[in-house]
């Protein structure tokens, strides 16, 4: 099994893979990870749908003046 280093305060440890899974700061990291994951994917999901909502919103009224105009409406 590889043996990772793990720096921590100055000091450096050896630990397995095993060890590395069951270690409690370890463990608490990766969920500090997966906590700003998840965050980081609501933010950019809300950012998206209110892009997506705005930019409908001036092309439907947009196409109802061009609709409306008897030029560009026909």
């Amino acid at each position: 099994q590889p043996v990772y280093e793990i720096q921590y305060y100055g000091k450096t440890f050896r630990m397995n893979a095993a060890q590395v899974l069951h270690d409690k700061y370890m463990i608490w990291c990766g969920e500090q990870l997966w906590s700003a994951f998840v965050l980081a994917t609501v933010v950019a999901l809300v950012i998206c749908l209110i892009t997506f909502f705005v930019v409908s919103w001036i092309l439907g009224r947009q196409g109802k003046q061009q609709s409306e105009n008897e030029v560009t409406g026909g």
